[in-house]
């Protein structure tokens, strides 16, 4: 499944291919649904996630991510553009 992915040192976004059994989420109705985590593949529930400041739909909704991802590997990854 390939998604978006904005990448902060060119401004720009690219390809950012995920595996096609992985379950992600930009929104759901049931807040308990078992998803993935779009960036490390976490199996979590929809509602312990956050959406993803760099992995985005075409629209430019974040998909679902883990604590782990958002408060730390997209964090970091930001901060390297400052």
């Amino acid at each position: 499944m390939r998604l978006r992915k904005w990448n902060v040192r060119t401004g720009g976004y690219e390809p950012y291919d995920i595996p096609g059994e992985w379950n992600v989420r930009y929104f759901s109705e049931d807040m308990s649904e078992t998803v993935n985590c779009a960036r490390c593949g976490r199996k979590m529930k929809y509602g312990d996630g956050f959406k993803s400041r760099l992995i985005h739909t075409e629209m430019g909704y974040g998909y679902c991510v883990c604590d782990d991802c958002f408060f730390g590997a997209e964090w970091e990854e930001e901060k390297g553009k400052l």
